[in-house]
């Protein structure tokens, strides 16, 4: 039997849902993103200032970083979290691979940052988050499991473990540095619990916060349960009395069914494009603004329409709309405007009516 390999951004799943697992990953293109460039840029100015590629992360401005422009108030928000590791004056080990066993299987981690302090036996393990989802370290799996493997691979015995979550942007109460303390017996119990979980996976499936951008969730029958669950919540009627506390809950409450439908959603509509269509939704043309073609003048169209050529020219040539409410035929503006094809997209259909649809336009023909 192959050995069971676990990353550690997926450890979180293999801890809230026993049954992840047993669910094939939905294979996608794995598209990179704005923010996904904004995100790699930002752990790489890190990085860089960290390992010393560069002296002051200023030096990085206006310099691309895999296909990013570096930018003065991306700088201007990772300053902070730099500035709080290097006060440390410690050795800084920066994505580095530590990866250890549990019960046979592999926990492949890359911490972003981590540091040892001989002296005072204390591990700090940084982990910087440029996006805008809350992220608290106590529920961090990832930085957990990377903080195990780096005192597997160093033979530190820590006494204080120090996990610090950097997010310069979003709101939060207690401010854009957040720190989880624990000692030497707490990552023990978390350590054990690990173990515990991958001898004897449950092959139940559960949703919760660990379905968020899960491979699995297109095909999850649970995670498919829980979209339509969501759906009826938003029909059922609330009276209008609410407390303060209520909204909050039921704002909290509908932006997760919302984030679970838009995923699952758009999961489904990229795998019926695949398939170039299903019943009830097909791949359709889809096509701009009309537009001039060349060629195409307020004198031409003047001639043709029997329309002043100042009611069709103003500082530029009135557009085709325009154009027809002036009294240009419409048979007339059609010969000389074209539509630029935006591609295709897949959108809900009804075969009766493009049915319709196509009978009519042969009829006119």
């Amino acid at each position: 039997m192959d050995q069971l390999e676990i990353n550690a951004t997926e450890l979180h799943r293999i801890m809230g849902c026993g049954g992840y697992r047993h669910i094939d990953p939905f294979v996608s293109a794995d598209e990179m993103t704005d923010n996904r460039r904004e995100g790699i840029a930002a752990h790489k100015v890190i990085q860089f200032v960290l390992n010393g590629t560069v002296s002051e992360p200023e030096e990085l401005i206006d310099r691309a970083i895999d296909g990013y422009i570096v930018t003065g108030e991306m700088i201007e928000h990772l300053k902070p979290h730099i500035d709080h590791i290097q006060r440390r004056e410690l050795p800084v080990h920066c994505e580095e691979t530590v990866n250890w066993m549990a019960n046979g299987a592999s926990i492949n981690c890359r911490p972003d940052v981590f540091s040892y302090n001989e002296t005072t036996r204390t591990l700090f393990v940084d982990e910087p988050k440029y996006g805008w989802r809350i992220v608290e370290p106590q529920s961090n799996w990832q930085m957990i499991a990377g903080v195990i493997g780096a005192m597997f691979k160093y033979g530190w015995s820590a006494q204080m473990i120090v996990m610090t979550i950097h997010q310069p942007r979003p709101f939060h109460e207690r401010g854009p540095i957040r720190k989880w303390v624990i000692d030497n017996s707490e990552i023990q119990t978390i350590y054990n619990q690990i173990n515990a979980r991958i001898a004897a996976l449950p092959p139940t499936i559960t949703t919760g916060p660990h379905c968020y951008k899960c491979d699995r969730a297109p095909l999850c029958p649970a995670s498919r349960m829980a979209a339509l669950a969501a759906v009826d919540i938003t029909t059922q009627h609330y009276h209008e009395n609410l407390t303060d506390l209520q909204i909050s809950y039921e704002l909290e409450l509908l932006d997760r069914a919302e984030n679970a439908l838009k995923v699952r959603f758009d999961a489904l509509k990229s795998l019926a494009a695949s398939k170039g269509g299903v019943p009830g939704w097909a791949m359709k043309q889809t096509y701009g603004n009309r537009k001039w073609i060349q060629g195409a003048d307020a004198e031409t169209l003047s001639m043709l329409g029997g329309v002043p050529i100042d009611v069709i020219q103003k500082s530029t040539l009135v557009t085709p709309s325009q154009a027809e409410k002036a009294g240009i035929p419409k048979d007339t503006v059609n010969s000389w405007t074209e539509r630029p094809s935006r591609g295709f997209n897949l959108v809900r259909s009804d075969i009766n009516e493009d049915a319709k649809a196509l009978f009519t336009e042969e009829l006119k023909q």
